[in-house]
């Protein structure tokens, strides 16, 4: 508290009540009845700290800030406050811009306290997730400048992403024991390419996201890219040339070249996996990560290849549903037709059995002519392909299935379509609404020319 001397006027500060002035010797000790609030000493926090009032090394050079990151709910009690005391002391602003993000609130909406007990200790979670387990699932679950409902289950999240990223590169790492730094090579295959092409656009995505502080889409991105792209296609799609001696190095090389430079993309997110791993890679250059140079786009022009092995991907995928949809058997091999006998994606079809082989189980691929009765039939952007199913599944048990799914999804296009039809529904609901609905009703009726193209097919 502070007090003063009513005779002579001297100010005292004291966690005590002073008997007397220490000046003059008066007993009359008045003590101050206004009280400063608690935000007080944290308006002069920016200059402050770079040792203010006086003039310092610090406080020139870094006076004034970049970017401050808080809280919304203290945007009037400290940001406001820190502004109006840099520009009264200072003559400008403490920093240019100001990123709020949401509070972290238990599942009931109650922010996270110690007093309500609803504040997981942060060591403990580190105990369960790991360090980059928890900073990689908190920042998933954040989205921009909203609250976070924290439940303890999220945190898997970025635990799952780490055990991926470390099972991954392992597998890279162990196939390449006694293997020497190699150089990307000139001779690339369709994947590599798409890969490469794939890594330059999420860090020219991960660099915008960054830069305009959309930490949860970065954060999203760089998972979609490892896990769906990396790892379920490109590893599993360089697997049999792995396998090849011939081809080991350069499908190696390629994979190292790409998880060096994700590594680098990744580790302001998770510090600590990504520098482990990046120290034992037969590439990385430099003593540590944390000093390397953030990885910028090399400029590939592989976007024809990119969409080349997207249809690829497609195609595969609409095999390995046809599989699980008609319950052909695991081991089972299937043939693939297709139904025009010329062109860039016949070639490409056929330049790819054995990835067909490997991802698929295709045993035999044939393009041009009509393929057998009892097949099911794949559509994948306006080109037709046949898998026979005769043999290998109860051909009027799988009809009598489609016909009971063909007439739920018939009702279901009946129902949207009326809908889109009300004109009241189309004044008042939002535009993302209807549109939401108008791509709904196109799913609809895709998938019900399928099933009645299968339908077709197995009749015949």
């Amino acid at each position: 508290p502070v007090y003063y001397c009513e005779d002579c006027g001297e100010i005292t500060v004291s966690v005590e009540k002073p008997e007397k002035c220490s000046r003059c010797g008066s007993r009359r000790i008045r003590q101050e009845e206004d009280v400063l609030d608690t935000w007080f000493s944290s308006w002069l926090w920016p200059i402050s700290t770079l040792g203010w009032p006086d003039d310092t090394d610090w406080l020139r050079a870094f006076y004034p800030g970049d970017v401050l990151v808080t809280g919304w709910d203290i945007l009037f009690f400290w940001v406001a406050r820190m502004i109006m005391s840099g520009t009264h002391f200072m003559g400008k602003a403490p920093f240019k811009y100001v990123y709020l993000h949401g509070l972290v609130r238990d599942e009931k909406r109650r922010k996270l306290s110690k007093s309500l007990g609803n504040s997981p200790d942060p060591l403990d979670l580190i105990e369960r997730y790991g360090a980059d387990g928890v900073r990689m699932g908190m920042m998933l679950i954040t989205p921009e400048g909203r609250d976070i409902l924290f439940s303890e289950k999220k945190m898997e999240l970025g635990r799952n992403f780490a055990n991926k990223i470390w099972n991954a590169s392992r597998f890279l790492l162990l196939n390449a024991e006694g293997m020497e730094k190699g150089e990307l090579p000139d001779d690339l295959e369709l994947e590599d390419r798409w890969i490469l092409q794939g890594l330059d656009n999420t860090i020219s995505d991960v660099l915008r996201y960054m830069e305009s502080f959309d930490f949860n889409s970065a954060a999203w991105e760089l998972y979609d890219f490892f896990w769906h792209e990396f790892c379920d296609w490109y590893l599993e799609s360089i697997k049999p040339r792995i396998k090849e001696l011939s081809d080991k190095r350069k499908a190696l090389n390629v994979a190292f070249y790409v998880l060096e430079k994700y590594l680098r993309l990744l580790h302001p997110f998770m510090p600590f996996i990504t520098e482990e791993i990046w120290q034992n890679l037969p590439n990385k250059e430099g003593d540590a990560l944390i000093i390397a140079d953030y990885p910028e786009p090399q400029g590939f022009s592989y976007s024809e290849d990119r969409r080349r092995f997207d249809l690829l991907r497609e195609l595969i995928t609409e095999l390995r549903d046809v599989r699980a949809s008609f319950n052909v058997p695991k081991g089972e091999k299937i043939s693939l037709y297709m139904k025009d006998e010329s062109g860039e994606v016949a070639d490409l079809i056929l330049s790819k059995r054995q990835l067909l082989a490997f991802l698929a189980g295709v045993e035999e691929v044939r393009v041009g002519g009509d393929p057998p009765g009892e097949s099911a039939a794949i559509i994948v952007e306006n080109h037709e392909f046949y898998v026979p199913l005769g043999g290998l599944i109860d051909v009027r048990k799988e009809l009598d299935r489609i016909q009971r799914e063909l007439a739920e999804l018939k009702s279901l296009i009946d129902k949207t379509r009326r809908k889109l039809e009300n004109p009241a529904f189309l004044e008042k609901a939002p535009k993302e609404v209807i549109q939401k609905e108008k791509e709904k009703l196109e799913k609809f009726r895709e998938k019900a020319r399928k099933l009645e193209l299968n339908a077709s097919r197995l009749s015949t």
